[in-house]
């Protein structure tokens, strides 16, 4: 099983900047309850006219309905293979392989 709480998580400024803090926390919420490597997109749409979550991509990318937001936001899992690796990137030591990105859709 993927730990819920084993990654690197960064939010863009829109992102911040253009959802309230309830919407983030939801978000937030959703998004780490449920990622994991073999599903590690998530879209979550003001605009969809389905009225349930649903998948595509043989289950790669999660599609969540939510009218409240301003704007299309995605949530995106990327692996960088190693703790080593990651933690080069980021230029101080992690605990994780993966880094989970909060973005608006024009951000990605």
């Amino acid at each position: 099983m993927f730990p819920p709480h084993n990654f690197f998580i960064v939010s863009t400024r829109g992102f911040l900047d253009e959802l309230t803090r309830e919407q983030q926390a939801m978000i937030y919420t959703l998004t780490t309850t449920h990622i994991k490597p073999e599903c590690d997109f998530f879209v979550f749409d003001p605009c969809t006219q389905r009225s349930r979550p649903f998948s595509e991509d043989e289950g790669r990318t999660i599609h969540y309905p939510m009218p409240s937001l301003p704007k299309k936001v995605y949530a995106k899992l990327d692996d960088y293979g190693t703790k080593e690796a990651l933690s080069g990137s980021v230029g101080h030591p992690v605990n994780t392989r993966y880094v989970l990105t909060f973005m608006l859709a024009e951000d990605y």
